[in-house]
């Protein structure tokens, strides 16, 4: 009898040990029936997600935080946090009846240095200036808009992640954590001469890109924005992306999809009797899916002199966001896209 109550023990005290260390919900007795504690994790492709995200130079990492009524009609909880060395963001709140509860969150960069202010309504809250996105329109969360005049290329600044999630709290304290992952695909530029990139001055893109995103949906919204960069200091590929000429984050779907609108190249060379052609990538040509990189790769260059200036462009999606770290990101399906044939006008598939 000793020997069946001893194993019964430890049967329950390891099926609670294991409770405890599932990422799953559980319920914490605080003796607030009332409260409920949400962490952050962002999920950016490194080896461990739980640490948050560096911000580059002169940045600070914004997480906000809302709780909505289950039909979308009221919100009744919203948060700003700035992260700080800590590997989890925790929001501590509460709500008073149990039921079911939407949850969307978003974390991106601002300036460091952000004017902070205090906002009433609908609730009350602390909120940091936006930079790149609009967190606090009419919808809040639910939908986020680029901010046309600081919309930025070649930009690590611009990198953001979000989750939208229902939880269903019970009448006890309760625990969960939320994993946030990029809304948006990471084009990718590359002349493969790379060589050549010593004969720009500068260059000029002109595309256009979903001016919003749906954050319940996880899509982008039918809107469309002008994007119009001049780029007079070209990027050095890196860890976190692979271009030398233009990289850019767009919002896109989880599911492979084609960037609408062409994307059109015009350079400008140092030497003024040496002119350089320009180049276009027509559109839906370039497939972007949410959480990886689309990398468009091929001789772009070309001086006007040159008789034939026709280019094979090769396109191909890489399976994660960082190949070569441990932990992949979801939709981890293998894309393979057709290489294209630019000649400006007419414009042909590769023959395979």
């Amino acid at each position: 009898m000793k020997k069946s109550r001893l194993y019964l023990w430890l049967l329950l005290l390891t099926g609670g040990l294991n409770a405890c260390n599932s990422s799953e919900t559980v319920t914490a007795d605080t003796g607030n029936n009332q409260q409920v504690r949400l962490g952050v994790n962002i999920n950016h492709g490194v080896k461990t997600r739980a640490n948050a995200p560096t911000p580059p130079q002169n940045y600070a990492l914004r997480c906000i935080l809302e709780v909505w009524d289950i039909n979308h009609s009221s919100l009744l909880y919203r948060q700003e946090l700035l992260a700080s060395n800590e590997e989890t963001l925790n929001f501590t709140f509460e709500l008073a009846n149990p039921g079911n509860y939407q949850v969307f969150a978003w974390a991106d960069f601002i300036q460091a240095d952000a004017e902070k202010t205090t906002v009433e309504v609908p609730v009350p809250h602390d909120h940091y200036a936006d930079l790149y996105y609009k967190t606090n329109g009419d919808n809040g969360l639910k939908e986020i808009f680029l901010i046309p005049e600081n919309y930025a290329v070649n930009a690590e600044s611009r990198d953001a992640f979000y989750t939208s999630q229902i939880i269903y709290k019970e009448d006890v304290a309760y625990e969960k954590e939320l994993i946030l992952n990029r809304p948006f695909a990471q084009l990718n530029i590359i002349e493969k001469e790379a060589v050549l990139l010593e004969n720009i001055s500068q260059t000029n893109f002109t595309y256009r890109v979903p001016s919003s995103f749906n954050t319940e949906k996880g899509m982008p919204g039918d809107e469309v924005m002008d994007v119009k960069q001049t780029v007079t200091t070209l990027p050095t590929p890196s860890a976190n992306y692979n271009a030398n000429l233009l990289y850019d984050y767009i919002f896109a779907s989880p599911v492979n999809s084609l960037l609408a609108s062409e994307i059109k190249i015009a350079f400008t060379s140092i030497d003024s009797e040496k002119q350089l052609q320009d180049f276009t990538i027509p559109g839906n040509n370039l497939p972007l899916v949410a959480n990886k990189r689309t990398n468009a790769r091929g001789s772009m260059l070309h001086f006007t002199s040159e008789m034939d200036a026709s280019t094979n462009i090769s396109i191909y999606i890489d399976t994660e966001w960082m190949p070569e770290n441990e932990y992949g990101l979801p939709n981890n399906n293998y894309v393979k896209v057709p290489n294209f044939n630019n000649q400006n006008n007419p414009f042909k598939y590769q023959q395979q």
